[in-house]
């Protein structure tokens, strides 16, 4: 453990942090800039960060009878999680790690591994349209938060940035979401599989009737904190050279590279002697 200045005591943390998911390691890295000592609980183990453990990690999943997110991890006994395959309890079923009261039970689950969700998570980082924060003036349920969208829009920024997020702004303009002038994600969207497009051909313009409300169809991509291509735009451009290098090298202009990169690249390679 690292010296601690003055009379304060070695094992003295100005914030303890229970969890060692995305959010907790995010909310230590600022605390931590900020010259907080901060103190991540975490009940799960570290064994996968090894070569060993990694390996180890591959059988548990090969030979999970189901196969989810998070079947990599073996159990700890002494830091029991739920199991998707044994959600249901109390009215719903069998006695499982919840106690499921409500009128459907909570279908869902979570690991307790060092790193938390964000070693098996999808990476989907969709921000909330301001109607999510009013449910229950809008729609009569649950409870409307005390903060809406508008408070949120900046922190949602800091949050896209640590995270590396990939989406289009433009695109994620929907549902009463708004963004700066001049915002850009830190990454390009990820490209459309070929299935994506073929909805989209499908479904994009067309009316949908839902409680009495007409909306218009419209396939879009999701937003994921996972690497497609560095979006030159991104705080200003400041980093477009660098980040437009590195785009090429890593992907050929292929099909994860921005026209605009692959442009670029090829009047350079053609103004060579």
């Amino acid at each position: 453990m690292s010296s601690v200045a003055g009379n304060a005591r070695a094992d003295h943390h100005d914030v303890v942090i229970v969890g060692s998911g995305i959010n907790g390691a995010i909310l230590a890295k600022a605390l931590g800039a900020h010259h907080k000592r901060v103190l991540v609980l975490e009940a799960g183990t570290n064994e996968a960060s090894t070569t060993d453990g990694y390996r180890d990690a591959v059988r548990a999943f090969h030979s999970a009878p189901v196969k989810t997110l998070n079947s990599a991890y073996r159990r700890n006994p002494n830091a029991p999680y739920p199991d998707v395959g044994d959600l249901a309890a109390g009215p719903h079923g069998a006695p499982g790690y919840f106690v499921q009261r409500g009128p459907r039970p909570y279908a869902s689950d979570y690991a307790r591994v060092q790193g938390g969700a964000s070693m098996y998570w999808l990476g989907t980082c969709l921000r909330m349209p301001p109607e999510d924060f009013r449910t229950r003036t809008l729609f009569g349920q649950g409870l409307d938060w005390p903060i809406g969208y508008d408070e949120l829009v900046p922190y949602y920024a800091r949050a896209e940035r640590e995270m590396g997020v990939s989406a289009n702004a433009g695109e994620q303009a929907y549902g009463g979401m708004w963004f700066p002038e001049d915002y850009a994600y830190p990454m390009y969207r990820i490209p459309p599989s070929h299935l994506d497009r073929v909805m989209a051909r499908q479904l994009n313009g067309k009316a949908l009737s839902l409680g009495g409300q007409e909306y218009t169809l419209q396939v879009r991509s999701m937003p994921q904190a996972r690497n497609s291509v560095p979006n030159p735009a991104y705080d200003g451009g400041v980093a477009t050279a660098r980040w437009a290098r590195r785009a090429i090298r890593s992907t050929g202009c292929g099909v994860w590279a921005a026209p605009a990169v692959c442009r670029s690249a090829r009047a350079r390679r053609s103004t060579r002697p």
